[in-house]
């Protein structure tokens, strides 16, 4: 070996050790978070971990969520700055919760011939949104059925990609759904951040609310709107071919991507499931639908407790042409406000019955052609429509109570729920 080759090696040793020191000091100021000070200065204010200190966001603790939500119930929603505040708070909160749906339908070719996939094809989709629940100690994504085809029974577990918000992707383990409402459980593994559920039946119109979801793939995207309406039912609208619906209608911006993400109010809780859009355009024009929680919760548990979801049968059939003239001319309005001498009166009232099936309940429980049914467990029927979704979503072999009006008198009974068959 040359000496002039070692005296080569030994100035690039001697440049690589000066780069390394120099480096090593600027690392340490950065962790330190100061500029160059005297070697007095800097000895004085050597820390014991000289590395940067990463603090995850407090929306992404438990003991950081509580604090957001106990500054949501101290928050005056009443001026602007107030609902502000509560907008940011609300998105800061369900953020962590809200994943990102994509899956790989798997299909038998039209023709009978097979391919190098073993006779079926493959299609990624870009599906949709979810957000994260908890029940009886295990973890579950909700979602929307149409977004994961699961009324199809097209896919499988290993066929759902679910993307979470701190990027991880997981499979479910176990697919859960109910097609006659559009909704799909997901379970999943692990521990992670949750929402909860609001009461869908204090929402008013007019109420603030926030949705979330995917549109055209943007993860955790936020929009924000009112409530435009309350107890949309028997629509054509969307890929959603739900059975039972009684929709809350918003104008915030839904879009294809937003399917299956949660509606929520002020107070961060879910108070629907956004479902579907009316559109001429495949695209969001003000018109949007979400599944109410109460029916999203009465689905959710029966789907946890048992797989199916049972739902209750009256056995009536009633008159679709009955109107609020009709009610006013039986005398409804006379015996439901005896005192009162106004004109005004409820827009939809009551559900009429036309005829009664054999050895039903609505026979068991006594009642006749041309009663007027005005009170299901409590709940003003506004319709027949509104009385099947009330019925359809009342658990088999439970009495209620019922008020219905016969010939110029109110009566109160109680009548025990049968079983629909599907």
């Amino acid at each position: 070996m040359s000496l002039q080759y070692l005296q080569k090696s030994l100035i690039l040793l001697t440049v690589l050790l000066f780069f390394r020191s120099g480096l090593e000091e600027a690392l340490f100021l950065y962790a330190q978070d100061e500029t160059p000070q005297s070697s007095s200065d800097a000895s004085s204010k050597v820390s014991s971990n000289p590395h940067p200190i990463f603090v995850l966001p407090e929306e992404y603790t438990e003991a950081g969520r509580k604090n957001i939500s106990d500054r949501l119930r101290s928050v005056n929603a009443s001026d602007t700055l107030g609902v502000a505040e509560s907008l940011r708070l609300s998105i800061q909160l369900v953020r962590p919760t809200i994943v990102y749906l994509e899956t790989t339908s798997v299909l038998k070719p039209a023709g009978s011939g097979s391919n190098r996939h073993g006779g079926v094809k493959e299609f990624n989709n870009e599906a949709g949104a979810g957000f994260i629940i908890e029940r009886l100690n295990k973890q579950y994504v909700v979602t929307n059925g149409h977004v994961i085809h699961a009324e199809e029974n097209v896919n499988t577990p290993q066929n759902v990609n679910i993307y979470l918000a701190d990027g991880r992707m997981v499979h479910p383990v176990k697919i859960l759904s109910d097609p006659a409402t559009d909704i799909a459980l997901l379970e999943i593994r692990g521990k992670y951040l949750t929402l909860d559920f609001g009461d869908s039946d204090a929402v008013q119109v007019g109420d603030i609310i926030i949705s979330a979801g995917s549109p055209f793939g943007l993860k955790s995207s936020f929009s924000s709107g009112i409530v435009s309406a309350k107890g949309r039912r028997n629509l054509q609208v969307g890929k959603t071919s739900a059975e039972i619906q009684d929709y809350i209608q918003t104008d915030a911006s839904i879009n294809p991507g937003n399917s299956g993400g949660p509606l929520v109010n002020l107070r961060g809780e879910v108070i629907g499931i956004n479902v579907a859009i009316a559109s001429n355009t495949g695209y969001g024009e003000g018109v949007s639908f979400a599944i109410p929680s109460k029916l999203a919760t009465a689905v959710i548990n029966q789907l946890v407790l048992s797989g199916k979801v049972e739902c209750g049968w009256l056995g009536a059939s009633f008159d679709s042409n009955y109107s609020t003239q009709d009610a006013a001319k039986l005398g409804v309005f006379a015996a439901l406000f005896p005192n009162r001498h106004t004109p005004v009166y409820p827009p939809r009232i009551g559900a009429r019955v036309l005829a009664t099936s054999q050895s039903s309940p609505a026979e068991n429980a006594g009642l006749q052609f041309g009663d007027v049914i005005l009170f299901f467990n409590g709940t003003v029927v506004e319709d027949k429509d509104h009385l099947i979704y009330l019925v359809r979503i009342t658990r088999p072999g439970k009495t209620v109570p019922l008020v219905f009006f016969r010939s110029g008198k109110l009566y109160d009974h109680k009548i025990t729920i049968g079983r629909k068959n599907k």
